[in-house]
């Protein structure tokens, strides 16, 4: 499957989501990462949209996690 596929297939399930549970935070979600010794590291973030097969998120900003995603996928 490649990342178009998986996408879309995100996409799908989250607007499934979204209408059959009508939760209050929809697109809250766990996001996780390998951390800087090579341990899982987990954080909730907001999935804002997905633009170009790219996820668009937001979260805090002043987390240390949040130097973790750029080097660490």
């Amino acid at each position: 499957m490649n990342i178009t596929d998986t996408i879309t297939l995100f996409q799908h399930y989250l607007h499934q989501e979204i209408q059959t549970r009508k939760q209050r935070l929809p697109h809250a979600c766990c996001l996780s990462t390998i951390g800087l010794y090579g341990f899982p590291s987990s954080r909730y973030v907001s999935l804002k949209e997905v633009h170009d097969n790219t996820f668009v998120i937001s979260g805090t900003l002043s987390s240390g996690k949040t130097s973790y995603s750029p080097n660490y996928p």
